[in-house]
């Protein structure tokens, strides 16, 4: 099932953003997430620029909801763990924008 996803905060730092997310699992409980993005990741993922960072980041939570339920996601991860965990996060998350 696909699981809604909002981000609800973004915050730009000297190194990227940090955004909280909220993810609805299948029962309706509501599950947060902060998540830091890096500008090399953002320009890794989004090539042209062109899409906003929360939704890149939606793109990597989304992601990682292919591989985690929702309770499992982490409360607190950088984007670049999805890099590290997941072989075939690289090619996966730029198709999930949007």
């Amino acid at each position: 099932m696909s699981h809604p996803i909002e981000i609800i905060e973004e915050n730009e730092g000297r190194h990227g953003w940090s955004f909280r997310a909220q993810i609805l699992d299948d029962a309706g409980g509501l599950h947060v997430a902060e998540v830091t993005l890096s500008w090399a990741d953002y320009n890794h993922w989004s090539a042209s620029g062109s899409d906003t960072p929360s939704a890149v980041a939606a793109a990597v939570v989304r992601f990682m909801l292919t591989h985690l339920a929702p309770a499992e996601v982490p409360a607190r991860f950088d984007a670049a763990t999805t890099r590290q965990r997941y072989p075939d996060a690289d090619g996966v998350i730029p198709s999930l924008i949007g």
